[in-house]
């Protein structure tokens, strides 16, 4: 018994890891697919803003709470709402006709990828022999945030919509929660395990406040993840339509 919880052990991992290159992908898209949404929509720059916004908002939330619902529904229950709260996010973005429908399902996107963020982080934190993967792991979201404008810049180039480009990777990220309905079926332990949290949201922010260390490196991270995050999805619509840069050549060079 004890060797085939064993063995099994890499199926977490490998979970993990997919779920990571699913998140990547999911964000990573959206900067190659941003022109053809202001031209469906007939947005400025200024309009699409509030999709940035909303899915912000829904991060925020997910970060706020996701140490509260690990410790009541376990790792696998909380992964598998976020990845159903993100596929629904995908599949609204790819079908709705209502710029304001798909604003406010992008506060379900950024809820989905920050709870699959700190679950999946926790799932390898909590393990002391998976620590050593935490690197890795991260590695493997940026294979993903590569990926997503690479199938997008391929996938216009073969003709196909953005709404068509969001079902495929809607349909990526529904992986994720068949992984976790069989974490969940199997009693997956490692998965499964329900995380207690030994101070309320409240009081972890206040320790955070006053920890002039953290606050710094925190500061620090934003800017540096706002200014990647920023150029990255803008650098395609400026190559493409101010520049005029052929929409291929603009779509892989920003992979890099």
């Amino acid at each position: 018994m004890i060797s085939s919880k064993r063995d099994a052990s890499w199926i977490g991992i490998v979970l993990a890891f997919y779920s990571f290159i699913a998140i990547g992908i999911a964000e990573g898209g959206l900067g190659v697919l941003l022109p053809s949404i202001l031209q469906t929509f007939q947005l400025n720059p200024a309009r699409i803003t509030f999709l940035f916004l909303s899915q912000i908002t829904g991060y925020v939330i997910a970060a706020l709470n996701s140490g509260t619902l690990v410790s009541r529904i376990g790792l696998a229950r909380m992964v598998l709402l976020a990845a159903i709260s993100l596929t629904s996010a995908l599949s609204i973005y790819a079908s709705t006709t209502h710029w304001s429908i798909m604003v406010i399902s992008g506060t379900f996107l950024g809820l989905g990828i920050g709870l699959i963020d700190a679950g999946i982080n926790t799932f390898i934190a909590s393990d002391q022999r998976n620590a050593n993967k935490m690197g890795f792991l991260h590695a493997f979201y940026g294979i993903g945030a590569l990926l997503g404008p690479t199938i997008a810049t391929t996938l216009l180039a073969l003709q196909l919509t953005w709404r068509t480009i969001y079902l495929v990777i809607a349909s990526v990220v529904s992986v994720v929660i068949v992984g976790m309905l069989w974490a969940i079926f199997h009693h997956y332990r490692p998965l499964t395990q329900r995380i207690e949290s030994t101070e309320s949201t409240r009081t972890n922010l206040r320790t955070i406040f006053q920890t002039p260390a953290i606050v710094l490196s925190a500061l620090l991270l934003a800017i540096y993840v706002g200014t990647e995050a920023s150029i990255g999805n803008w650098s395609y619509t400026v190559q493409t339509v101010d520049r005029g840069t052929t929409p291929w050549l603009a779509g892989y060079s920003g992979c890099f």
